[in-house]
């Protein structure tokens, strides 16, 4: 293990800013029927299993019994595409989900956000989660592999159990009622996701390749 040594992917701190946000909600909300007032999760990503879309729904239902003023939005395509329409259609979400499809503005869908949502099961270490995070954000995320290496739980997100739709909800449901708390999350997310930066990437591969060349000279 002492001879490992992992270098994180990058985020484009010069796009993901939340100076290039739009400077509302209200535009890309209304495109998608979803009020000002209400409290938008989202979720982006593929629609393949891995990615926890069945949880996200399940949640969804889960909350849409109580909270009706709590919205979701899915940004994503894939093959479970029709699987995920037949769900919605299914648990009758009809009213509290909004599928967007393959999203190209996703500065508008993140903006338009109270709070992102990322039940994978596990992943690399994932773009969307630093582009969030870069964009003040509120994150709830699984602590399964890879998703639970750069923001900490308490701090920079909150952490939801795998597989675990109520968790998700019950997360989703304390972001909503304390909004101050959702507000700390985003801030600090911000803070930590400037060490994820291309100059920082940089230098670490820089010296990674001149202790490498190093020890190769010796």
């Amino acid at each position: 293990e002492s001879s490992i040594k992992t270098i994180y992917n990058f985020v484009d701190l010069q796009k993901f800013s939340p100076k290039n946000l739009p400077p509302d909600q209200t535009e890309f909300r209304s495109k998608h029927q979803v009020e000002s007032s209400d409290f938008v999760v989202g979720f982006a990503g593929r629609l393949i299993k891995r990615k926890g879309w069945k949880e996200f729904l399940q949640a969804a239902q889960i909350l849409s019994k109580k909270r009706k003023d709590i919205k979701f939005m899915i940004a994503g395509d894939g093959n479970d595409k029709p699987a995920l329409l037949e769900m919605i259609k299914d648990f009758q979400l009809g009213e509290q989900v909004r599928y967007l499809g393959y999203c190209d503005n996703m500065l508008a869908f993140y903006g338009s956000l109270d709070l992102f949502a990322m039940p994978s099961h596990f992943e690399g270490l994932p773009m969307s989660q630093l582009e969030v995070m870069a964009l003040g954000v509120p994150l709830v995320t699984t602590d399964g592999p890879g998703m639970d290496e750069v923001p900490r739980d308490g701090k920079e997100a909150i952490f939801v159990k795998l597989y675990d739709p109520q968790d998700l909800a019950d997360k989703i449901e304390v972001l909503y009622l304390d909004r101050v708390k959702a507000k700390e999350l985003a801030k600090n997310g911000l803070i930590r996701v400037q060490e994820f930066g291309l100059n920082s990437y940089v230098q670490q591969l820089e010296e990674t390749y001149l202790d490498l060349r190093q020890q190769a000279l010796s």
